[in-house]
């Protein structure tokens, strides 16, 4: 996954470029999918602004909030992360 840094983040970083934003950034590292997971939740499941995100009832109310919330700038984010349909995100939202 890919969480840019942020000015909170004081973990390792990794430059990468942002091919929809075509620019550069700096996006946070992390030592294991686990690891990621963890900060994923923090990130989404704990900061005021992704509180939207959190009362998704579907893969597709999940997604389109999380966009509108501003972490997503990716019109095809899902399709990008594996996901060629909303069957195959049933069970990991919930």
């Amino acid at each position: 996954g890919n969480i840019k840094k942020g000015s909170n983040w004081k973990g390792p970083t990794k430059r990468g470029y942002d091919k929809t934003e075509k620019s550069w950034a700096d996006y946070r590292s992390y030592s294991s999918p686990e690891e990621f997971g963890e900060d994923y939740y923090n990130v989404v499941g704990k900061q005021k602004n992704f509180s939207a995100v959190r009362g998704s009832r579907t893969p597709q109310e999940f997604f389109g909030r999380l966009k509108s919330a501003g972490y997503a700038t990716d019109e095809d984010y899902m399709k990008k992360n594996g996901f060629t349909s909303v069957k195959d995100m049933v069970g990991i939202v919930r």
